[in-house]
């Protein structure tokens, strides 16, 4: 089960700066994660040498050289072995993180039609409520970004760069990733009937 609730404080899944703050102060730090975050983020001073051995032990245990941080499968029992862990002196505080926000655009009458298509399709095929809306929502973005483009002739290279561009200037989060590229493969393979196709892009890693 995954554990949001740490002192009634919530968590977020974006990338995270490295905490030049507590690196000075020599604290360890836990970032409050979100109830769909599948990891906990946590930062150890480099001095406390003791309670890093100590984190290596823990399942799931796993350190982000880029970020300077460590973190473990986001669970109830896990967060209170490492509370154990890092002792007294832990500080829990939010993330700060380089996330800009992602612009709405209106829909040319040619977009709208597309996600119409779209929506037809997916209630023909028996996908949930749910599916067509999330979907719908990721497709609403990807239209925009290419709006005036016969989204037919878009090649597999430029939505790479598109996904890839969200993920490292926007840092959005891993449920998001899954879903745009979802989203992306349904409206080609199953709205627009095009071969299926795998594209190289950095999806995220289940814990």
């Amino acid at each position: 089960m995954k554990y949001s609730d740490i002192n009634t404080f919530t968590f977020v899944d974006h990338q995270i700066q490295s905490p030049q703050s507590n690196i000075v102060n020599q604290n360890p730090v836990i970032y409050r994660p979100s109830a769909k975050a599948q990891r906990i983020k946590f930062f150890i001073p480099y001095s406390a040498i003791e309670i890093r051995e100590a984190v290596k032990k823990m399942n799931t245990s796993f350190y982000h050289p880029g970020q300077k941080l460590w973190s473990i499968v986001n669970t109830r029992e896990n967060l209170e072995e490492l509370k154990g862990i890092l002792g007294s002196g832990v500080s829990i505080e939010s993330p700060k993180t380089n996330k800009i926000p992602i612009p709405a655009q209106k829909l040319g009458t040619e977009t709208e039609e597309a996600l119409e298509k779209f929506e037809q399709c997916i209630i023909l095929k028996g996908y949930s409520r749910n599916t067509l809306k999330n979907y719908r929502n990721e497709l609403v973005q990807f239209f925009s970004y290419f709006d005036g483009r016969d989204f037919k002739s878009i090649h597999k290279e430029e939505i790479e760069s598109f996904v890839a561009m969200l993920i490292s200037k926007h840092k959005i989060s891993s449920t998001k990733q899954n879903q745009l590229i979802n989203a992306i493969k349904f409206y080609y393979e199953k709205v627009l009937g095009k071969p299926r196709e795998f594209y190289d892009i950095q999806r995220p890693k289940r814990a």
